[in-house]
């Protein structure tokens, strides 16, 4: 190694050999290589192609949920809205019937529409229309969010940026999630699953 500058003349014997030994050092000294891009490999076609696979798979199960909660929906509000017109019914027909008219025919239609009320709010309680609304709705926001993960991966990896290990963990986790969601989902018929498929197409 070449010293820069002229020597100095007034060190001693130990001075010097310190000197000689630092230097000696310094031309052992390994060149360290950077290591960037050994362990990060560019994402490949294939990861690339498992993510739009994915991302169609993500988007059946989510169409298959939009269908189960308009079926919900439909069902629900079936029941609701002849419910509340029933009991304003009920209500006014006990507010402004006479009551030396007809008595028995008055207590006979309130009586029957009062049971039909009650029978439909128990089938709103039974089948629960309106919970299970409510987590297909939820159900399918959260598949939307895993989708927009992978299109973020899938459309956007420029000059590279996307590494094959994040994009393999991605697909790990958006599985594991996936799983997660549908257990948190009702139970599927088959009839109304194969039903939400051909929407899906």
């Amino acid at each position: 190694m070449a010293l820069l500058g002229p020597a100095p003349t007034n060190l001693n014997g130990a001075e010097l050999g310190s000197i000689a030994c630092w230097a000696q050092s310094e031309d052992q000294m390994p060149t360290i290589t950077p290591l960037m891009g050994v362990f990060s490999t560019p994402v490949t076609k294939d990861d690339l192609r498992r993510l739009i696979e994915l991302t169609a798979s993500l988007q059946e199960r989510k169409d298959i949920y939009n269908y189960c909660a308009d079926i919900y929906t439909r069902r629900y509000y079936c029941l609701t809205i002849p419910c509340i017109l029933l009991t304003v019914t009920v209500t006014v027909l006990s507010a402004v019937w006479p009551e030396c008219w007809q008595e028995v025919l008055r207590k006979s239609l309130i009586s029957g529409l009062s049971a039909l009320t009650t029978m439909i709010v128990a089938a709103l309680s039974l089948f629960k229309f309106q919970s299970k609304m409510d987590v297909f709705n939820r159900c399918a926001q959260q598949v939307e969010a895993l989708i927009s993960r992978c299109n973020f991966v899938s459309r956007f990896d420029v000059d590279g940026h996307i590494k094959r290990d994040s994009a393999q963990q991605l697909i790990t986790e958006i599985n594991r999630q996936l799983l997660e969601i549908r257990g948190q989902a009702p139970q599927l018929s088959m009839d109304m699953e194969a039903e939400g498929r051909k929407r899906h197409r």
